[in-house]
C-alpha cells in the first residue's frame, strides 16, 4: 500500500540521508518501490 512505501521512503531517506529528489528519482524506476521497500527492511535490522 501507498502508506507502507511512505514508510519505507522516510525510513531510507532518514539513514540513507537522502534528499526529496534522490527519492523521486528512484520511484520512476520500473521497480522504485520495490527497492526502496527492501532497502528500508534492511535498514531496519
Amino acid at each position: 500500500g501507498t502508506a507502507e512505501v511512505q514508510d519505507a521512503i522516510d525510513t531510507v531517506q532518514e539513514a540513507a540521508g537522502l534528499e526529496e529528489q534522490t527519492i523521486e528519482y528512484l520511484l520512476r524506476y520500473q521497480y522504485g518501490e520495490q527497492l526502496i521497500r527492501k532497502l528500508a527492511e534492511a535498514m531496519e535490522k
